[in-house]
């Protein structure tokens, strides 16, 4: 089966020059999803190494691609944001995306229990609500 739109939630997060491969991220994701939707950005804890604080946030999208297509692409914009298996070593992570939930298939569990994503989730909820109601507004005045 394939479907036109599959919803996405992806997580972002880095630790080096954060806010500077924060934005490249986000305008390389940009080019990539046309409908995505950003949570505000929030500053972490590094969770299991010694590292400068992350800087993370989560985004919405649609597409019509399949979930390994998609891994593939997030892995390519980490890589022009200059992370590498090297600097991963010693607990530099200049961009970190990671799909959380994929056409309501919930990935990396773990990341789910954590404190600053259940947070940033309720914000994806609030964009997901404001998408619905929009598509409502329209349909109701085009009729």
């Amino acid at each position: 089966m394939n479907k036109s739109n599959y919803e996405i939630v992806i997580a972002l997060g880095t630790n080096e020059n954060q806010e500077i491969n924060m934005r490249t991220a986000k305008q390389l994701l940009r080019q990539l999803f046309s409908d995505i939707e950003f949570t505000k950005s929030i500053w972490t804890k590094p969770i299991g190494m010694q590292s400068e604080r992350f800087l993370n946030c989560l985004a919405i999208a649609h597409t019509k691609h399949r979930e390994p297509q998609i891994s593939s692409a997030l892995k390519r914009i980490e890589i022009r944001c200059g992370n590498t298996r090297a600097l991963r070593t010693v607990n530099i992570v200049r961009m970190d995306i990671d799909i959380l939930l994929f056409d309501h298939q919930r990935l990396h569990e773990k990341d789910w229990k954590r404190s600053y994503i259940k947070n940033l989730m309720k914000e994806i909820d609030s964009i997901r609500e404001r998408a619905e109601q929009a598509k409502v507004s329209s349909s109701n005045q085009q009729q």
